[in-house]
């Protein structure tokens, strides 16, 4: 049998795993920073589909990342360029209406 792969740390945190003790600092740090990686992964991925949405455009006009996004400059990166990019195909969109 292949060896068994070992879920993501923020599984746990989602699914309440009594594998992690949450109480402890260290662990509860690296799942917040894991799912704030997972947030930025989701936001690359749906924003580029995303359709009109005015909550959505006021959220990704005053865009503002937390302070674990110098964690991940690669993708704290790629995410204010999905942002821009959205802005500017809906001012497109307004424009063609």
């Amino acid at each position: 049998m292949g060896k068994r792969r070992s879920r993501p740390i923020y599984f746990h945190a989602y699914f309440s795993s009594p594998e992690l003790d949450l109480n402890d600092p260290i662990v509860l740090e690296r799942v917040q920073s894991e799912k704030y990686l997972l947030a930025l992964g989701y936001l690359i991925f749906f924003l580029p589909m995303a359709g009109k949405s005015e909550a959505l455009l006021q959220l990704c006009r005053t865009k503002a990342f937390s302070r674990r996004c110098c964690e991940y400059p690669k993708r704290t990166k790629e995410a204010r360029r999905v942002i821009d990019d959205y802005l500017a195909r809906m001012e497109i969109e307004q424009d063609d209406e």
